[in-house]
């Protein structure tokens, strides 16, 4: 069972185990307090990363003019 923790958590080979039923769980406690720690931590980043409504609305507003011009282009190079 104390592999299957250490695997799954990826933070080690088990060369450094603890010798007592407490000391497995304190460690898969605080292995446990990591990965929510890491998981806020990344959650935050991405809130903080990620575009707003608006933004999001310029940039496709910004595309289909791009795409509305490119269009123009080749009708007019069919034209001629």
């Amino acid at each position: 069972f104390w592999m299957v923790i250490v695997t799954v958590a990826t933070v080690g080979y088990g060369d450094l185990v603890p010798q007592t039923f407490f000391g497995r769980v304190f460690m898969g406690f605080v292995i446990l307090l990591g990965n929510v720690w890491t998981s806020l931590l990344l959650g935050i980043v991405v809130e903080k990363v990620q575009l707003s409504r608006t933004e999001r609305q310029m940039v496709t507003l910004v595309e289909h003019k791009a795409w509305r011009a490119q269009l123009e282009l080749t009708a007019c190079v069919w034209i001629q």
